[in-house]
């Protein structure tokens, strides 16, 4: 998902156990639809309440957070790492480099050809540059993602294929006036869907 402070992803916000076959512990396992996928991801404009933000003052972005005011679509590459009930999700860069500082962390649970995980992060507040009003907001950010995942069951094997993945994820982003702790001027809330295919060997 994207993450919305900027040296984030826009990105990228609870666990659920791993339900797994009596004879079979999740340390035994290790899970096939781990790999990299080709990613479409939505991002849908920001909700702020109970206030707007106040404009920038200055005209550099990376000074503050960053708040879509219109849907935006991108495409990228995302490497799913699942070891027993543990799942990462972490974007590559342009040039194939994993961005870990902005993975996502969680739990999966495997059912047949199915299976979800949830995952989540917070990321270090960040002190924007000033705005009108007279404020300069430190903003905290927390974002999860649940993932559905789907495979064909290929015969004679009874192995599972992974084939594709969907997710929707939600970042939380607070504006605090007077430090990480101090009163809450607003929060805004960004939602995204994705779609994304496994790349098969």
């Amino acid at each position: 998902m994207f993450h919305s402070i900027p040296q984030t992803f826009a990105a990228l916000p609870a666990a659920i156990a791993v339900l797994l076959c009596a004879c079979t512990s999740a340390t035994e396992v290790r899970q096939p639809l781990s790999g990299l996928y080709t990613v479409t991801e939505t991002q849908f404009p920001a909700a702020c309440s109970p206030n707007a933000l106040p404009t920038p003052i200055s005209t550099d972005t990376t000074l503050y957070a960053v708040v879509p005011a219109a849907k935006a679509i991108r495409a990228f590459t995302e490497r799913i790492d699942a070891v027993g009930s543990k799942v990462t999700l972490t974007p590559l860069d342009a040039n194939g480099r994993t961005l870990d500082q902005q993975s996502l962390r969680g739990t999966i649970d495997f059912v047949g050809n199915g299976s979800t995980s949830t995952a989540s992060r917070e990321v270090p507040p960040f002190v924007e540059g000033a705005r009108t009003e007279g404020h300069r907001f430190v903003v905290t950010e927390a974002d999860s993602e649940a993932t559905l995942y789907t495979g064909i069951v290929l015969t004679p094997s009874a192995q599972i294929q992974w084939l594709s993945e969907s997710s929707h994820g939600v970042a939380l982003l607070t504006f605090h006036d007077a430090g990480a702790t101090g009163p809450v001027f607003t929060r805004c809330l960004i939602a995204d869907t994705s779609v994304g295919s496994f790349n098969l060997p």
